[in-house]
C-alpha cells in the first residue's frame, strides 16, 4: 500500500523524493573566487621591471580593463602614489624584478593580502608590468597586463603559473573545460 504525505493527498512520500532530487541535481553553486597559488615566471633577458598584483572586485573590472597602462605606470613613479590614485593601500602587491631575473614572483594562497582581496570581494587579479610599447590596448590584449578570474571553476588546480616574456604575460595554467 502506498503512503501518501498527509500535507499533500495523494501525492506519495516517494514522489517528494524523487521531486526533491530531481529539482537538487539541477541546482548548482555559482562560483566562488578562492585564493591561489600564484607565480610570476620572467624569462631571462627582461630589463628591470615593476609588476603590480590588484585584486578586483566584479563591479571594478571594467575600470581596470580600460585603464590606459601607459598612464598607470607615469602618473606616480613610486609604489605609493600608484596605490593612493589607483586602489588604495593594503590591496597591492608590488614585486620588483631586476635586469635578467629569473627567479618567480610568488604569491603563494596563505599570504594576507589574498584574504585582503576576497574579503572585499575580490573576483579577478590584475596583474601589470611596466613593460615597453607601442600603443595601450584595453585588458588583455595590452601586453602589459593580464586578467585572471579568481572563480574556483577556472583554473585546472590550485596553482595558477604566469610567465612574463618581453612580449607580454602568457598563462601557463591550463583552464577547466566549460
Amino acid at each position: 500500500m502506498r503512503r501518501s504525505n498527509p500535507k499533500l493527498p495523494g501525492v506519495s512520500t516517494r514522489c517528494l523524493a524523487v521531486m526533491a532530487i530531481a529539482l537538487l541535481g539541477g541546482c548548482q553553486a555559482s562560483p566562488e573566487p578562492i585564493a591561489y597559488d600564484l607565480t610570476i615566471e620572467p624569462v631571462e633577458g627582461l630589463p628591470v621591471l615593476t609588476v603590480d598584483i590588484i585584486g578586483v572586485t566584479a563591479s571594478e573590472l571594467p575600470i581596470w580593463e580600460e585603464m590606459s597602462m601607459t598612464r598607470y605606470w607615469t602618473r606616480g613613479t613610486d609604489e605609493n602614489q600608484r596605490r593612493v590614485d589607483n586602489i588604495g593601500a593594503g590591496y597591492m602587491s608590488t614585486h620588483a624584478l631586476s635586469a635578467g631575473q629569473t627567479d618567480p614572483v610568488e604569491l603563494p594562497a596563505e599570504e594576507e593580502i589574498w584574504q585582503r582581496w576576497l574579503d572585499r570581494g575580490s573576483t579577478h587579479l590584475v596583474v601589470m608590468s611596466n613593460l615597453e610599447a607601442d600603443e595601450d590596448r584595453p585588458g588583455s590584449a595590452d601586453r602589459r597586463r593580464r586578467i585572471l578570474p579568481l572563480a574556483d571553476d577556472t583554473w585546472d588546480g590550485e596553482q595558477l603559473r604566469v610567465q612574463l616574456r618581453s612580449s607580454g604575460f602568457t598563462v601557463l595554467t591550463r583552464e577547466q573545460p566549460r
